[in-house]
């Protein structure tokens, strides 16, 4: 999906974090353990060979300067969506 984005397309990142937990669990818990699903909204910025790299919050144009980076990992992404 990403090849048909540009810079600054305001994009939907859906994916998923890791998860940790503490106390004691059967082995049944914890393979039953799901992955938490999220979500992040911002200006697409582009992609390495590992990460897509998205800003969730500002974006100066002028002076090209960026703030709120998020970098997600290709591996923990299950959908990317170009939003209007």
């Amino acid at each position: 999906m990403s090849k048909k984005l540009k810079v600054g397309d305001l994009v939907q990142i859906d994916w998923c974090d890791a998860y940790a937990s503490l106390g004691w669990r059967t082995l049944e818990e914890a393979l039953g353990i799901k992955q938490p699903e999220c979500f992040t909204v911002g200006f697409y910025l582009g992609r390495t060979k590992k990460n897509e790299v998205v800003v969730a919050a500002s974006w100066d144009r002028d002076n090209k300067l960026y703030t709120n980076i998020s970098v997600r990992p290709h591996a923990m992404i299950t959908k990317i969506r170009k939003l209007k």
